[in-house]
C-alpha cells in the first residue's frame, strides 16, 4: 500500500494554573487517546464543524515513523542505505521533531512571518523548555522563572517619555498588556521591550480590534515605537 496515510487533528489541551510538566504530557496523552477513534474525520471536515475562521497557525510534528535502515534491508539483497525526507507546509511557522541517536528538530518558516533572529531566540527557547522538562518533570508551566522578560525594562530607563494621545495611551497600555511590561513609553521599542514576531501578531490584532485601524505586520514591525506607530494609525 502506497500513501502518505496521515492525517492534522487539532487538540485542545486545558491545563491548570499549578500544573507541572508531567501534568501536561498527561492530559496530552489522554486526550489524544479520548480521539483517537475519530482521527478519520479529515482537517478540512474539523474546520466547518468547529465554526471558527481560523483553528490554528502554528504546527508542531513528530515524525515516528522508522528512519532506521538496517530495518529496512529484504531477504532478496535489496537494502536502503539511506533516507531523507523534505517536507513543506504553508503555515506561518512549523517545528518538525525527528527521532534518532539525537533528537532532530527543524523549524520551517514563512519569511515574510518571522527573520532570522526571532527563529534564532525560538531555538534557544526550545531548548531550554525541553532541558527543563527533561531535567525536572514536576517544574510548574507558570512559574515566575519561566516567564519572558523584556530585555530592557521600561520603568529603568531615564528617557520615559509618557504617553500624550488617546490612540498613545492605547498603544501603550497594549504593548504592555502582551509584554507584561509594568511601563511602557512612546519611544521604547516593542522589540526592545522582549516583543518576537509572534506577540507582534497578537499586538496588530489588538490594535486592529481596539481602533478600527488596519495595521500590517509589516508596517508593524517598520514602525515598531508607539509613536511612530500612532502617525500611522487611522481610527
Amino acid at each position: 500500500m502506497v500513501g502518505l496515510l496521515i492525517n492534522t487533528v487539532p487538540m485542545r489541551v486545558n491545563v491548570g494554573s499549578d500544573a507541572c510538566v508531567a501534568d501536561l504530557l498527561n492530559e496530552l496523552r489522554d486526550s489524544r487517546s479520548r480521539t483517537f477513534e475519530h482521527e478519520y474525520l479529515g482537517l478540512n471536515d474539523i474546520h466547518r464543524v468547529a465554526g471558527q475562521p481560523k483553528l490554528f497557525d502554528t504546527v508542531f510534528v513528530f515524525e515516528n515513523y522508522p528512519t532506521d535502515t538496517s530495518l529496512l534491508s529484504g531477504a532478496d539483497g535489496l537494502s536502503v542505505t539511506a533516507v531523507d525526507s523534505r517536507d513543506f507546509y504553508h503555515y506561518p511557522l512549523t517545528v518538525q521533531a525527528v527521532p534518532g541517536t539525537e533528537l532532530d528538530l527543524r523549524i520551517q518558516y514563512r519569511t515574510d512571518v518571522f527573520d532570522d533572529n526571532s527563529i534564532a531566540r525560538l531555538a534557544a527557547e526550545l531548548d531550554r523548555a525541553l532541558v527543563t522538562m527533561v531535567t525536572d518533570p514536576s517544574h510548574p508551566l507558570t512559574a515566575e522563572d519561566n516567564r519572558p522578560r523584556p530585555l530592557i525594562a521600561a520603568y529603568e530607563r531615564s528617557d520615559y517619555a509618557a504617553p500624550s494621545s488617546d490612540v498613545e495611551h492605547t498603544l501603550c497600555g497594549i504593548y504592555s498588556q502582551i509584554l507584561e511590561a509594568d511601563r511602557v513609553g512612546v519611544d521604547d521599542s516593542f522589540f526592545d521591550l522582549g516583543g518576537d514576531s509572534l506577540s507582534a501578531m497578537r499586538a496588530v490584532a489588538a490594535i486592529n480590534a481596539a481602533l478600527g485601524a488596519r495595521v500590517t505586520l509589516s508596517s508593524f514591525l517598520a514602525a515598531p515605537t508607539v509613536r511612530e506607530l500612532s502617525r500611522g494609525v487611522a481610527c
